[in-house]
C-alpha cells in the first residue's frame, strides 16, 4: 500500500506493537501516549472482535500491529482499508 499520509496516535499510556495482528505474538516495540506512528494497513476482525492497524514504530523503524482500540487515526485515511469505524 502506498504512503497515504495516515497516522495512528496512541491513546493509552503504553501499548505493545506486535509482529502479527493478534495478542500473544512477539513485540516489535512499545509505544506511549500521543506517539504518532505512520499507519499502513488494517487487519480483519480478530477472534476477540478487534481490528489491528499496521504501523511503523519510529524508535526502531520496524513495522508491527497495534490494536485499533488503543489508537486514533489521523491524517488522510480515505483508503477504506484503514477506516476503523
Amino acid at each position: 500500500m502506498p504512503d497515504n499520509n495516515c497516522f495512528a496516535v496512541v491513546t493509552v499510556d503504553a501499548a505493545n506493537v506486535r509482529v502479527q495482528p493478534r495478542s500473544g505474538t512477539a513485540i516489535v516495540g512499545i509505544v506511549r501516549r500521543n506517539d504518532r506512528l505512520p499507519a499502513h494497513d488494517r487487519s480483519e476482525l480478530d477472534a476477540d472482535g478487534f481490528f489491528w492497524i499496521q504501523v511503523t514504530v519510529t524508535a526502531n523503524n520496524m513495522r508491527g500491529w497495534l490494536r485499533g482500540d488503543l489508537l486514533q487515526l489521523s491524517g488522510n485515511y480515505a483508503d477504506p482499508g484503514l477506516v476503523t469505524t
